[in-house]
């Protein structure tokens, strides 16, 4: 009788990503929004300053210098998880920041390998850089935060601040 073979999946573990002060990362914050600010107005005046495409100028802008990101957040009476879309992203080129309304997600891309020697026949670009903003349903503790990715998955978790109720 022939015995079936079965292939054991890859076990893929989490990594830690790391949590650093807000203030950390504002000013590179306003590093690429000033530099969106300065290549939609470019936009801008190569289209010759038509009226109402401003806001078109700006996400095709903002499309040059970042990568999108999905996120995902959900809410349990104890906790808020932030699931976000970080493909290509390793652990140590994530930056996490938890403020009590808020999470910011950072990424740069270390540079990628170089081909010597080859032909290049096509070559996929998109931005090397990742920078959201994700609000927060509720008010959260940020000192008790737990930031981990796998498999392209970053997930945060951060319990929620409990309040008291008023004494009748």
């Amino acid at each position: 009788m022939p015995t079936e073979v079965v292939a054991a999946e890859p076990r893929v573990t989490w990594e830690s990503v790391k949590i650093v002060a807000a203030a950390s990362l504002l000013s590179r914050l306003q590093e690429v929004h000033e530099a969106i600010q300065v290549r939609a107005y470019e936009l801008c005046e190569a289209r010759g300053r038509t009226e109402g495409d401003d806001w078109k100028d700006w996400f095709r802008a903002e499309a040059e210098f970042l990568r999108p990101v999905v996120v995902h957040v959900t809410e349990s009476d104890d906790a808020i998880t932030v699931l976000a879309q970080v493909l290509g992203f390793s652990a140590g080129e994530l930056q996490i920041a938890v403020e009590p309304y808020r999470v910011i997600v950072a990424g740069k891309k270390k540079a990628g390998p170089e081909f010597t020697g080859t032909k290049t026949v096509y070559v996929d670009w998109s931005p090397d850089e990742i920078l959201r903003i994700v609000p927060l349903p509720a008010e959260v503790i940020p000192t008790r935060a737990i930031a981990k990715t796998q498999a392209g998955l970053l997930e945060v978790n951060i319990p929620k601040v409990h309040l008291v109720p008023w004494p009748a």
